[in-house]
């Protein structure tokens, strides 16, 4: 506002009322956001009650008090955060992604996606089509809205969970992991599985992986989007150029060697990530 008076920006833009995300930003100014009794003080707002197990580590730079599908969130920004990396494991694991399987580990394992949250998407269906069928702005269409919020912010935070935990063991347990790096934008083209990629929420899974190996002193290294990683084979290196994906096992006719579709691809992606580490560590060395 007072770049604006001063010629300095355009007319001021003001956030509408009808928006569903509301947010405010607070400075910590003499320690005016801080936790008293088990709540949380905030200038303008007071003591807040919230729910949350989780210690505040660090010292509150701010706080960002933002309104998302009927819950209000405070996000604290904080800085000098002790954070102690992990003990190193000695083990590295590549992964694939998938619908069928959300994860396959170059080790064999395999990770189901999280199938409880089927009945509720099922319910959102049906409210969905309920709401088409109601006058937009009546009591009814305000009553059915919130119980749609109310299951999205129940997917939200079953999927939300359910990743923090499987990040977080995959971190524990290895070393360096390797990730192939996917065309979302590329994939959800296709309608038959369109709705399926958007649920699943690779990138989501992937962020967390990602700045957990940063924070706890672990290497998460994703490979070229072009490598080949369910074509070639992991033994001997021999590509074959007319795999599709209704393909789930295929044999290599150099070596004769028998492979599973998805845990061929996560020795391969494995071996790439191991290969672009040893580059990147060869390449500092020599400077």
């Amino acid at each position: 506002m007072i770049r604006f008076f001063k010629h300095q920006n355009q007319f001021p833009r003001f956030k509408s009322r009808k928006n569903p995300l509301q947010s405010i930003r607070l400075k910590n100014n003499n320690n005016s956001i801080r936790f008293e009794h088990n709540k949380l003080r905030l200038p303008r707002f007071g003591l807040v009650k919230y729910k949350d197990n989780r210690k505040i580590l660090g010292d509150i730079l701010s706080a960002t008090i933002k309104y998302e599908n009927n819950r209000w969130f405070a996000v604290l920004n904080c800085k000098n955060v002790p954070i102690t990396p992990l003990p190193k494991t000695g083990d590295n694991v590549g992964i694939d992604l998938g619908l069928k399987d959300l994860m396959i580990f170059s080790n064999g394992e395999k990770r189901k996606p999280i199938t409880r949250l089927t009945k509720i998407e099922h319910q959102i269906a049906r409210l969905n089509r309920n709401l088409s069928r109601k006058v937009k702005g009546s009591k009814n269409f305000i009553k059915n809205v919130k119980k749609l919020h109310k299951l999205y912010n129940k997917v939200f935070d079953i999927r939300n969970n359910e990743y923090q935990k499987l990040s977080t063991k995959i971190i524990e347990n290895f070393d360096l992991i390797g990730l192939e790096n996917l065309s979302v934008q590329n994939m959800i083209k296709n309608k038959r599985l369109s709705h399926s990629i958007s649920q699943i929420s690779w990138s989501k899974l992937i962020d967390m992986i990602k700045y957990k190996a940063q924070w706890y002193s672990k290497k998460c290294i994703q490979i070229s989007k072009v490598f080949p990683s369910s074509k070639l084979c992991s033994e001997c290196g021999y590509k074959k150029e007319d795999l599709t994906l209704t393909i789930r096992e295929w044999t290599c006719p150099e070596c004769r060697t028998k492979h599973d579709r998805d845990i061929n691809a996560s020795i391969n992606i494995l071996n790439e990530a191991i290969r672009m580490n040893n580059e990147c560590t060869a390449g500092h060395v020599g400077i």
